[in-house]
């Protein structure tokens, strides 16, 4: 990460503000700061004015009403601060919340190798601090701590002034005590940075185990495996981590504090008193000596509020920087600013001299990989698992940038193509089969429901064989996926789930289908079954086609036999059985266990 001073990270948040149209929180934290020394300036004023409207003698009737204005004034000037201050925390929930919708966003849009990374996801999690961790962390903080830094810098300043009047030198000795209580501060703010970072780590950590608990893939082998004792341990584990870091936290704040009482008990010995000295000389009236008790006393707490500001801006500092480090996360993997060529139409795609790394990996996964998928083509890519098939498809989808060579979509490298324009072109079904827990409906279209086409949702659903199903559900294609939102959500099967699959694709009705082996968790006929229907449903189509059982790709009117990342055999399937290479060899083994013979599969 890098490290953003305070003022950089300020500058970072009010341009946000400005960005979202918050602007409104400017008038009132200014009429906050000015009420929010005002009122507690005529508070320590208010006994001095007592005692002097008492000392002039006279009836009682004038000083009272002068009382009852007095405390009437300040009563009124209360009430209007505490509703500026409550207007404004209102407007910086409101940005925050704002900034959840920019960080989802974010998350949505950043390049796909980068989300999928550990790395990526390690700053996904620090940045969400910053928005999802209530309104005492993050952005909504830092900024409300500012304005309390001015409310409690105004107030030292007017308390100052008044002080100053009986005394410059009482001013210096309070600055001379303020500047040794803000070095030990920032000290303290500087070791606790350290330990906030160590204690995101453990949140990160945390954060999966969770997530891991509750997933119901996970959830399951926990049971069989009896994993519990070893979660039960790790969260322990975890805790007593988090709880150290937080104590140790918690120790540099307490030596603070008392070093600050200590500073403030001998600062209040020697002011109070020179007070006391200074009214046995008569050189001070007793309205100033309660007048400056009372705002010394005030300025005192200014001084604490100070500091208590600046540790909790210290503290989020680090939140808000990992917030701005994420907004600005791979923004140069953006594609370029052409239209995809041919829009609609089927088109070919070229790989030339193409090769891939990943980030941690000791060598390349694939290496100068050539070959071209035509227009119209039914191409199968198949293999041994880690042969680099799925690697490809990431590369041809753009959610990869190949490391040496370049990918052309009808002869234009894809790297100058806008990436909206040229996922448009392509329709995907991944091995990592799944839904959201949204609607049938959404699941199939991918937009909200007023952009949704109701009669190609429901013919692609028909296509799919699921508009049956769907119209036996209690809330037809608005139905919900699952019970994660919904208690009235469904569970799919995993044949409904292909066929969800299915349909989900052929809305898309984009001119190249890819086909990541969503079917590996089905048996081979079934998954033999459902490659044609594919195939038939995307007659004239550019189709790629990834399985590692060679059976269900005979269709196909090429075959790419991949070997540790590059083509070892191509040719139709009579070609390549014909070579009696490896394509045959593999599809002979496979075929001891998948014979169907009698009907007909192999």
């Amino acid at each position: 990460m890098q490290k953003y001073n305070i003022f950089h990270n300020l500058r970072f948040s009010l341009r946000l503000l400005k960005e979202d149209r918050f602007q409104s929180f400017y008038i009132y934290s200014f009429l906050h700061i000015v009420l929010g020394v005002l009122c507690p300036l005529l508070l320590a004023v208010f006994p001095s004015y007592v005692v002097g409207t008492m000392a002039k003698g006279g009836g009682l009737g004038t000083p009272i009403i002068r009382l009852v204005l007095f405390i009437t004034g300040i009563l009124l000037l209360q009430m209007a601060d505490t509703y500026c201050l409550r207007t404004y925390e209102q407007i910086l929930f409101l940005f925050r919340n704002k900034q959840g919708e920019r960080l989802m966003k974010k998350a949505l849009e950043i390049p796909f190798y980068l989300c999928e990374s550990p790395q990526g996801q390690r700053q996904f999690e620090k940045a969400r601090r910053a928005v999802y961790e209530g309104n005492q962390n993050g952005i909504e903080i830092f900024l409300k701590q500012f304005t309390e830094i001015c409310v409690n810098l105004l107030g030292m300043l007017a308390y100052g002034i008044v002080i100053g009047a009986a005394n410059p030198l009482f001013i210096l000795m309070l600055l001379g005590f303020t500047s040794l209580a803000a070095f030990a501060s920032r000290l303290t703010g500087k070791k606790d940075c350290l330990v906030q970072e160590e204690l995101g780590g453990e949140y990160t950590r945390l954060q999966y185990m969770c997530q891991a608990t509750l997933d119901e893939k996970s959830a399951k082998d926990i049971r069989i495996y009896q994993a519990q004792k070893w979660f039960l341990e790790e969260f322990a584990s975890i805790r007593e981590k988090a709880r150290k870091l937080q104590d140790k936290s918690a120790g540099y704040y307490l030596l603070f504090d008392n070093l600050e009482r200590i500073l403030a008990f001998v600062r209040d010995i020697i002011v109070y008193g020179s007070f006391i000295y200074l009214m046995y000389q008569g050189r001070m009236s007793i309205e100033q000596f309660l007048l400056n008790i009372g705002v010394v006393a005030g300025f005192n707490g200014w001084i604490m509020g100070l500091f208590g500001n600046i540790k909790e801006l210290t503290r989020n500092n680090t939140i808000v920087g990992h917030f701005k480090d994420y907004l600005s996360y791979g923004e140069e993997q953006r594609g370029g600013e052409e239209n995809a060529p041919n829009p609609g139409t089927p088109h070919t795609l070229t790989m030339e001299h193409v090769s891939f790394q990943y980030p941690e990996a000791e060598k390349a996964c694939i290496e100068d990989l050539n070959f071209t998928v035509n227009s119209g083509e039914k191409l199968a890519l198949v293999g041994t698992n880690g042969a680099g098939k799925s690697t490809i498809i990431k590369l041809l989808l753009g959610l990869y940038e190949p490391a040496g060579g370049r990918i052309l979509l009808d002869g234009t490298d894809i790297r100058r193509i806008d990436k909206e324009s040229y996922f448009r072109e392509f329709a995907a079904a991944f091995q990592e089969v799944f839904a959201f827990a949204a609607s049938i409906a959404d699941n199939v279209t991918g937009v909200p429901e007023k952009e949704a086409d109701g009669e190609q949702l429901k013919e692609k659903l028909t296509m799919a064989g699921l508009w049956e199903f769907t119209q036996k559900q209690p809330h037809k294609e608005r139905t919900s996926v699952t019970k994660a939102l919904d208690p009235e959500g469904i569970q799919l099967s995993g044949g409904e789930m292909q066929k969800l699959m299915l349909a989900r694709t052929l809305y898309k009705d984009a001119p190249v289908v890819i086909l990541d082996e969503p079917t590996a968790a089905l048996d081979p006929i079934a998954e033999h079954e459902l490659y044609q229907k594919y195939s038939m449903l995307t007659q004239g189509k550019t189709s790629i086609f990834i399985s590692h059982r060679l059976s269900s790709t005979r269709f196909c009117d090429r075959i790419l036999f991949l070997e540790n990342g590059k083509v070892a055999e191509v040719g139709t399937h009579e070609e390549l059985m014909s070579r009696k290479g490896k394509y045959a060899n593999m599809y002979e083994i496979q075929a001891k266990y998948y014979r169907k013979e009698e009907q007909g599969y192999v």
